[in-house]
This record gives structure tokens, C-alpha cells and sequence, in this order.
């Protein structure tokens, strides 16, 4: 099962699965109703689209769905914040150093 707040969206993914021989349940919109279609149809897995995952309640829809239909997997796609990352200050990505760079370049991998 796929849903996004965006219809088009939701409607491409669904029909890039079909093309690779899924079986898609349904493409929905918005992500507010996919709570009760998933536990109706009970998929095994459910694609949940977020555009604003800092939006109140945005994860209200899984919390449901794991709550009423445990085996369904629901995995979120968007730009999602780990927990950890949302309550700690932001800070750089680290850089790569030549000295990081070189020793992987050397090492040829397992004998």
C-alpha cells in the first residue's frame, strides 16, 4: 500500500511497484486516512509519504497501524529526524581527510 499527500506522487510510486510485479493494495491521499485503510486492507506493507515530518501528530498514523495491525511493516519516506538528532544542536557532517581517503584506497579487502 502506498500513501503520500501527494496524489501524483503516491500514484507514480504505485505504478513503478506494479511495473516491477508488486501487487499494490492502493495509493492513497492524504497520509490523515491511511490509518483506517491499512488496518481495512491490511497490507504487508504499508508506504507512508511525508513532506513535514516536524508537523504535530504527523506519526500518528503509525502509531495506529502498529497498534491495530502489528505484522504490517510501514515504512516512512521523507525527510524524517532521527529523535536523537531533533533534540541535540546541529552540527557539520565530519569531512573526509586525505589520510581517510588514502587508507581506504589502500586496502585491497579480505584474502
Amino acid at each position: 500500500m502506498v500513501v503520500d499527500d501527494h496524489r501524483l506522487l503516491a500514484e507514480a510510486l504505485a505504478s513503478a511497484l506494479k511495473l516491477r510485479g508488486h501487487r499494490v493494495l492502493a495509493a492513497a491521499a492524504p497520509a490523515a486516512g491511511a490509518a483506517e485503510l491499512v488496518i481495512t486492507r491490511a497490507p504487508e506493507v504499508c508506504l507512508l509519504g511525508t513532506a513535514t515530518p516536524a508537523e504535530p501528530g504527523i506519526f500518528d498514523p503509525v502509531i495506529k497501524i502498529k497498534r491495530e495491525r502489528p505484522q504490517v511493516a510501514v515504512l516512512v519516506l521523507g525527510p524524517v529526524p532521527s529523535p536523537r538528532e531533533s533534540q541535540r544542536p546541529s552540527r557539520p557532517a565530519p569531512r573526509a581527510t586525505s589520510a581517510t581517503t588514502n587508507a581506504s584506497r589502500a586496502w585491497s579487502g579480505p584474502s
